[in-house]
């Protein structure tokens, strides 16, 4: 992953002066009905709108995150090279109204979740640059814990890297071994049906026998001679 010149000369000045790293989650669920609802939330004190690159668009979009306690915990999230599937947890706050109106009047389920990171200057508390994508995903399962009295309540979701996809497999699409494992049946194969196709019984067409012209000729002539002395 590569940090854009503004970021990067926040990091190298990070020993003289502090930096404020904030987390931003980006999650789109549906309605009941079918409708795109998205959701923000981050790890900011306060609610914020930034912009930053949607990265299934490839467009710079302004968004508005809820903070106030909304994102409770979030994990370190290892960045590597070529193609890796990842899966995170991360704690939302049960209590707070915009997580429950994300999990309890919507359907969150397989929803699209986008974790983006940004660094804040210590002294202006200014974004120094659009956050940096850490994981593009979905919503694997979300549990939620009631703690014991003084406990903070959470719901804690996992979400996995678009990447999953690619690991997932097609039934449907069967190997030559398989099904032969399955019926030997030739006359399915790579089909991936489970019903077997009914394709009549075979009977072979009757061919008429090759003539042969030396046979024909005697034939004709032993005809002729039977109509003469018959």
């Amino acid at each position: 992953m590569s940090l854009d010149i503004d970021t990067l000369n926040a990091l190298k000045g990070a020993r003289e002066r502090a930096l404020i790293i904030r987390d931003f989650v980006w999650i789109t669920a549906q309605t009941y009905g079918g409708s795109p609802v998205s959701f923000g939330f981050c790890s900011e004190i306060e609610d914020v709108t930034i912009s930053l690159l949607d990265v299934r668009t490839g467009t710079t979009l302004s968004r508005s995150f809820v903070g106030g306690g909304a994102l409770l915990a979030i994990p370190s999230i290892p960045q590597s090279a070529g193609l890796s599937f990842q899966s995170v947890k991360i704690r939302l706050n049960r209590s707070h109204a915009q997580v429950q109106n994300l999990f309890l009047s919507n359907n969150a389920g397989n929803a699209q979740c986008d974790i983006y990171r940004g660094v804040f200057d210590a002294d202006t508390h200014l974004i120094v640059a659009p956050p940096t994508i850490r994981l593009p995903g979905k919503i694997d399962s979300a549990k939620q814990t009631i703690s014991k009295v003084g406990g903070q309540d959470y719901i804690e979701t996992t979400v996995v890297s678009s990447l999953r996809e690619l690991t997932k497999t097609n039934p449907n699409k069967k190997s030559h071994a398989t099904q032969k494992a399955m019926r030997a049946d030739n006359w399915r194969k790579y089909e991936g049906k489970k019903s077997p196709v009914d394709w009549g019984e075979f009977v072979e067409e009757a061919q008429p026998a090759p003539s042969n012209p030396v046979s024909e000729f005697f034939q004709g002539v032993g005809d002729f001679f039977s109509g003469i002395f018959g």
